[in-house]
């Protein structure tokens, strides 16, 4: 594309229920891009100053600026219970009309679950061209009968609803396959991969350097130990319990290995209790593993770098990509991640990039704790990071500006 007059540029109106921080800066870098003139319609109006994080279970204000640099609207929302943690917690009767007035050349929606993102789908399909994103796969699809007609069921469902979506921006591999069994062709499908600030996580200066020493002392973390991280929501999926099980069976074999949980969640008062038991039990485990409380966005960079590895051991369902991944890839640390997060198929290289276990398996799970114990973990970290490159927010731009110099031309 070449740049032109804001009168000639494409108008995009963009639906998403708030602000996230791994979409804001799309939304921030294309206005800077300036090819595209874009509005955001935000459907969860309650969450303008913070968001009641369902799982979490707290209210969350995040620490980077998330409504700078584009244009946005909150879209009012009327619905009894409000959050995007269910279908009916977004309901805008006055979303329609405001997308109208914008006079939109496309528009793109993120997710389809919600009532008001379904309405916006089906009003507009045939009349204005519908771009999609969302990271869903079929790595959760399990075998036996009743969970074969569920399947089936859903797949009915499914492609009625994509035969409104003209174009779906998929982000990984996982995700495209979910596309194409659910009736989307390939000529329909873009590459726009699940990205975070890369920039941010990889800058490295000398005021890092010596807070994460200073981290790690009062941690009790010594410079011969690798210390392993969890950090996330504490919930059944991600298995955080699985992870603390398998560095309790092994710690003696692994003796230089460290464990650090960090989070909240409806499993940290369970996940507290069983430090305590394991500690009580075996002494020789004090000081091995350490939880910290939620850490805000800024501070994570900082977190990522206290660890030497990180891991994500989640048995789903719902693990679609696995963003922190990411980030501990752009901070040049390896991961062990199972089989069902979404991004293990594309940025998990075994041996190189990281490690891949079997979900549930607490075996296949030891087994890369050993692994980790012995490798050589800075080099994989490099290998990490230049895997992680192409995952961008200009690679994501790039696609969206692509697709709509198609539908509009």
């Amino acid at each position: 594309m070449t740049e032109s007059t804001k009168a000639d540029k494409p108008r995009v109106a963009i639906v998403c229920t708030h602000a996230i921080q791994y979409y804001a800066p799309i939304f921030q870098r294309l206005v800077q891009r300036g090819f595209l003139q874009l509005k955001v319609f935000y459907t969860w109006s309650q969450s303008q100053d913070s968001v009641q994080d369902h799982t979490f279970g707290q209210q969350i204000q995040w620490d980077l600026p998330l409504l700078a640099g584009y244009d946005f609207h909150f879209s009012r929302n009327v619905a009894s219970e409000p959050g995007a943690h269910h279908r009916k917690g977004i309901n805008n009767p006055d979303l329609i009309a405001e997308i109208e007035a914008f006079k939109p050349d496309a528009i793109w929606v993120f997710g389809w679950f919600w009532w008001s993102h379904h309405r916006v789908l089906q009003h507009f399909s045939g009349r204005i061209p519908l771009l999609f994103r969302g990271d869903s796969h079929l790595l959760d699809e399990l075998p036996g009968l009743k969970s074969r007609l569920k399947t089936i069921a859903r797949r009915v469902y499914l492609r009625w609803v994509y035969r409104s979506v003209n174009h779906a921006l998929y982000v990984g591999s996982n995700n495209r396959d979910y596309y194409l069994a659910h009736g989307l062709r390939t000529d329909q499908l873009h590459f726009a991969p699940h990205a975070i600030d890369n920039a941010r996580f990889a800058a490295e200066s000398p005021e890092l350097t010596q807070q994460r020493s200073q981290l790690r002392a009062e941690l009790g973390f010594g410079t011969q130990d690798r210390v392993l991280l969890f950090c996330g929501k504490f919930e059944a999926k991600k298995a955080p319990l699985l992870l603390l099980d398998a560095f309790v069976a092994r710690h003696s074999e692994l003796a230089n290995l460290r464990l650090m949980l960090v989070g909240a969640g409806p499993q940290q008062t369970m996940l507290d209790e069983k430090i305590t038991a394991a500690v009580h039990e075996n002494p020789a485990l004090k000081g091995k593993i350490q939880r910290l409380g939620f850490q805000n966005q800024s501070r994570m960079p900082l977190i990522y770098r206290v660890a030497d590895i990180y891991c994500l051991p989640s048995l789903g369902p719902g693990e679609t990509w696995g963003l922190a991944v990411n980030e501990a890839f752009a901070c040049a640390r390896p991961a062990i991640v199972s089989d069902r997060v979404g991004c293990a198929r594309d940025l998990i290289i075994d041996g190189k990039t990281g490690f891949l276990v079997r979900a549930g398996d607490i075996q296949s799970l030891i087994d890369a704790l050993e692994r980790a114990s012995n490798a050589d973990l800075p080099a994989m970290g490099y290998a990490a990071r230049a895997q992680v490159q192409s995952y961008s927010f200009e690679a994501i731009c790039a696609a969206l500006e692509t697709v709509v110099s198609q539908v509009t031309n």
